[in-house]
C-alpha cells in the first residue's frame, strides 16, 4: 500500500541508507537518479503491509501524546513543587 511505502521511506534506517549512499565529493551531497532507481525495497504481502502500516500509525499516535505530554509535564511540576511549598 503507499501509507506502507511511505512509512518505510521515512524509517530512520531508510533515511541512513540513502544518506551513505549519497555522493559528497564536491561538497553538497547529491542522490543520483543511478542511485534512486538501485534501491531495493522489501514489499511483503499486502495483509502484511496493512498490519505493519497500523502498527506504525499506532507508534506514531504514541509518540505525539507522549510528545505533547513532555511539554506538559515541567508546568506542572513546577506547580505542584509551588503548592507544596506554599503549604
Amino acid at each position: 500500500t503507499s501509507s506502507f511505502l511511505l512509512s518505510l521511506v521515512r524509517s530512520e534506517d531508510f533515511i541512513k541508507a540513502i544518506g551513505r549512499a549519497m555522493n559528497a565529493n564536491s561538497g553538497v551531497p547529491t542522490l543520483g537518479l543511478q542511485t534512486i532507481a538501485a534501491i531495493q525495497v522489501p514489499i511483503p504481502d499486502v495483509e502484511i503491509q496493512k498490519e505493519i502500516d497500523s502498527d506504525i500509525r499506532a507508534l506514531n499516535e504514541l509518540r505525539s501524546r507522549l510528545s505533547r505530554q513532555a511539554v506538559v509535564l515541567p508546568s506542572l511540576r513546577s506547580a505542584l513543587l509551588t503548592t507544596m511549598v506554599a503549604s
